[in-house]
């Protein structure tokens, strides 16, 4: 086999991949991964749809604190690894309850995640936290299956 009919008597193999190759050079190429975290209960943590996730290490570790002082029980970080192309960016401040509800909406409309800053009132939070909460943006899964995620180490 030859690369093209000029090239018989050179003895030039065509490439064995030939008219592929070039299907296979546009092959897209994976997302990037954002690594987010998540304070859950330590014995039935839930990663599927609804479940609220940051960036912030330090943000997971204060409202795992929080949690273990107002909720009661036993809290984890859990980290993953996802992809974050075409979250649904919500521009304003939102109270995270306003948030809640409109998940659905979202995901009807085929958003995987929603993104907000909150709006809520910080009282009764420590200053660090409440700094913490004001300036990170908080992201909102809304697929229909569960995240993978892994404990992080204490």
């Amino acid at each position: 086999m030859y690369a093209s009919s000029q090239e018989r008597g050179s003895a030039v193999p065509t490439d064995p991949f030939g008219r592929y190759r070039d299907a296979w050079a546009r092959r897209p190429e994976a997302p990037p991964a954002t690594t987010l975290y998540r304070a859950a209960s330590a014995e039935a943590p839930y990663f599927g749809r609804g479940s609220y996730w940051t960036r912030s290490l330090e943000f997971a570790r204060l409202f795992r604190l929080w949690l273990d002082s107002t909720v009661g029980g036993d809290h984890k970080i859990y980290r993953a690894e996802v992809d974050l192309t075409g979250v649904h960016e919500i521009v304003d401040r939102s109270f995270s309850d306003i948030v809640t509800a409109s998940v659905p909406l979202f995901a009807d409309e085929g958003h995987q995640w929603l993104s907000f800053l909150e709006r809520g009132s910080l009282d009764g939070i420590t200053p660090a936290f409440a700094a913490l909460v004001a300036a990170e943006r908080q992201y909102v899964y809304l697929g229909a299956h569960p995240i993978v995620a892994t404990r992080w180490p204490d």
